[in-house]
């Protein structure tokens, strides 16, 4: 997510900033430019970011960001809230106009992945955290 945020804040664009993957937004074409990109999150460039021009990619999985999210809440929409960054925390779940909490009754990796790849995030490697890991929810 540090990635999204440097390209966001580059191009002056303020609110959350999301990582796609996987060509989320289409398949580029052309040369790839850029390979494991690793920011730290305070570059004011992508290229001042760590990352190899020599790559074993392709364009399947170009990367995307959205930048300037706002989560609405709209019926079937999810969000995390809690954690360090925009890839952890609480699932919640808009139903009927409200944010509401997920029992984890039952909760496993598959459904994290599914979460993860709801939000456009990557899914492989999903962690189910449980127990109200990221703090309780509160009423609307």
């Amino acid at each position: 997510q540090q990635n999204a945020r440097v390209v966001c804040d580059q191009l002056g664009i303020e609110g959350a900033a999301l990582a796609r993957s996987f060509g989320y937004f289409g398949a580029g074409a052309g040369p790839i430019h850029m390979d494991n990109v690793d920011c730290v999150g305070d570059e004011s460039s992508l290229f001042n970011c760590s990352f190899t021009a020599d790559h074993n990619c392709n364009h399947f999985e170009d990367a995307g960001v959205t930048c300037g999210l706002e989560i609405q809440c709209e019926d079937g929409a999810i969000r995390l809230v809690g954690g360090d960054d925009e890839t952890q925390g609480r699932v919640e779940v808009c139903s009927l106009g409200f944010w509401g909490t997920v029992c984890d009754d039952l909760w496993g990796v598959d459904d994290a992945a599914v979460a993860c790849k709801q939000l456009g995030l990557e899914y492989t490697g999903a962690i189910a955290y449980r127990s109200a890991y990221y703090g309780l929810g509160s009423d609307p």
